[in-house]
């Protein structure tokens, strides 16, 4: 886990505080708390120059945070259910196999024959859409036309694409027969099989497309290819040691300059 500690327990600056009180360094103990907050802005903006996945990113940038622990320590560090996302970013992740978590996740079933299995949604998105595949241009304008909740499946030589639905309007056409077939776009010949059985679901003006896949331990494929580290937080200290030391050490002489002058004053 990557925690940066602004003034760590046990520092000389603690224990002087230990010996003379904290009446004297409060300060130091704002600055504490403004580095740490500069810290902790400057670490959520850097999080922008790494180069793994955007939806990685947001969530690592979501969870750093930081704690006052005592007068002059903080500790600024990622924490909560996304945490985990900055190991993600900092580490990177291996390839693995996504068939066990998958047939033997909290959603994962048991059919009659008691082969147990799991059914996957995978999102499409519309030409433009990012984050997710996109069908082209010629499929989509063939498809938007669909009402929600038919089934598009990819069939034939050449690949072509049916919908099935005894009566349905495309087009300003109404077609009334059991399938209506339509040619497939070349351009998308070779990931076919990815659109296959696609669905039409959501509200009017916010359509969604995507395809239900089943998965057994019998599966092929399912490999998550891993993503290489794309750190940031040595960069991150790099930058931020020296601006962190010149607030504290301002902190510090503001309170040194102070205990002086109340040292002076109590001698006159």
């Amino acid at each position: 886990m990557v925690v940066v500690n602004i003034v760590p327990k046990g520092s000389a600056p603690q224990k002087l505080m230990g010996k003379l009180g904290p009446e004297y360094f409060n300060i130091l103990a704002e600055a504490v708390t403004k580095a740490a907050v500069i810290v902790r802005d400057e670490w959520k903006n850097m999080t922008d120059e790494s180069r793994s996945p955007a939806g990685w990113r947001e969530r690592y940038r979501q969870s750093i945070t930081f704690n006052k622990e005592g007068d002059l320590s903080a500790t600024v560090q990622p924490q909560g259910p996304n945490a985990m996302f900055a190991n993600f970013v900092e580490d990177g992740v291996k390839s693995f196999p996504m068939i066990p978590g998958l047939v033997n996740g909290p959603h994962s079933r048991v059919n009659k024959k008691g082969i147990r299995y799991n059914i996957v949604y995978m999102r499409k998105g519309t030409p433009g859409a990012q984050k997710i595949q996109n069908m082209p241009e010629s499929m989509y304008a063939q498809v938007k036309g669909v009402p929600n909740a038919e089934r598009m499946k990819v069939e034939g030589v050449g690949g072509r694409m049916r919908f099935a639905n005894k009566k349905i309007k495309l087009n300003s056409k109404i077609y009334t027969k059991g399938y209506q077939r339509f040619d497939y776009p070349p351009e998308a010949e070779k990931e076919k099989k990815k659109f296959s059985g696609m669905v039409k679901g959501g509200a009017t003006g916010h359509s969604q497309y995507g395809t239900f896949r089943v998965v057994t331990m019998k599966s092929k494929g399912w490999i998550y290819p891993g993503v290489d580290a794309s750190p940031i937080f040595d960069k991150l200290v790099k930058k931020m040691v020296p601006v962190v030391k010149r607030i504290l050490l301002r902190g510090m002489d503001s309170d040194l300059e102070n205990m002086m002058d109340s040292i002076t004053a109590g001698q006159k």
